[in-house]
């Protein structure tokens, strides 16, 4: 056991070792990236702000062997140095998941925007996940594209929206990443069913396109649905959009934390709803009406199914 245990030691000394050399010895980037680009000067490259920079955004509260492989991929890339939001922060709001961690990404997000300066409001801000991401392309070639991207949105906009894209100054400057999930919603709800089709190609997977067919159910879908993973845009209209979903998330209603009491009496509840049930089954009965007794009333099954989160808190 000692000899293996000395082995994996000395593998992640030499991995640390291979990292803070691979580290020092690239080229060293500014704090932040012009938004210039040695493309060919399009029309796309003339509407750039002069003088701006991008600024890569990585919330997280903890380290994670996955968040040094996208800092490395951003340094081998060019990309300049990351800004961790959140670190160290701790969240236990018993009624969100994972305490509330995932709203980080607004509101530590959002405290960095308030905090730029008033010449810094054309800059480019990337904000992505920390451990999910592998930077695989040069910032010149991502910025390239946002700006690509955007043009032709622009121009599908104003073909379908005639003199009104002009006159209320509607265009595009944020780009999300797609998923080919609506995750975490059910492909029923209303954040799913009415999402456009994805502009991929139809043959992406060839015949398997938008099948179950693959190494996962999801593995030959186009990319269709809106993903947080990642948002690129200008300072000034994402501080607009965050503000307002923290301002959403706010207005949140509040649960009641339940009772000792509501927890007992939830958990007898249903003992005694359990034994009766049973009591039923063995006796075969065929009498419809004596299970129908001891089928939980409106509004019990509520509670039910809220069972296992009133007995953690209990615990």
């Amino acid at each position: 056991m000692l000899p293996l245990q000395r082995n994996h030691i000395l593998l992640a000394t030499l991995l640390v070792f291979i990292f803070i050399t691979l580290y020092h010895l690239l080229p060293q980037t500014q704090e932040t990236t012009p938004l210039s680009t040695t493309h060919g000067e399009s029309e796309v490259a003339a509407k750039r702000p002069k003088d701006s920079e991008l600024h890569v955004l990585l919330p997280t509260t903890i380290g994670d062997v996955n968040l040094c492989k996208t800092i490395l991929s951003a340094k081998a890339m060019g990309y300049p140095e990351p800004v961790i939001l959140g670190w160290g922060d701790t969240f236990d709001t018993w009624y969100l998941l994972a305490g509330g961690s995932h709203l980080a990404k607004i509101s530590r997000v959002l405290e960095y925007l308030d905090s730029m300066s008033p010449e810094q409001q054309d800059d480019l801000v990337l904000m992505m996940d920390a451990f999910d991401i592998w930077f695989q392309l040069p910032p010149e070639t991502l910025i390239e594209r946002y700006y690509s991207i955007n043009e032709k949105a622009d121009k599908r906009i104003s073909k379908h929206m005639g003199k009104a894209a002009e006159v209320e100054n509607i265009k595009q400057t944020i780009i999300f990443g797609a998923g080919k999930r609506c995750a975490p919603n059910q492909l029923h709800s209303i954040a799913c069913y009415p999402v456009p089709p994805s502009p991929l190609p139809d043959d992406l997977y060839g015949a398997n396109t938008d099948t179950i067919m693959g190494h996962s159910p999801h593995s030959s879908h186009r990319q269709r649905y809106i993903n947080s993973g990642y948002i690129i845009g200008p300072v000034k209209d994402m501080r607009e959009m965050f503000r307002a979903a923290w301002e959403m998330v706010q207005n949140w209603p509040t649960p009641i934390p339940p009772t000792v009491e509501v927890v007992v009496w939830t958990w007898c509840t249903m003992q005694v709803i359990s034994l009766s049930s049973q009591s039923c089954l063995d006796s075969r009965s065929i009498n419809e009406k004596s299970c129908d007794d001891v089928t939980p009333r409106p509004g019990l099954g509520d509670t039910r199914r809220h069972l296992p989160l009133t007995r953690s808190r209990a615990q």
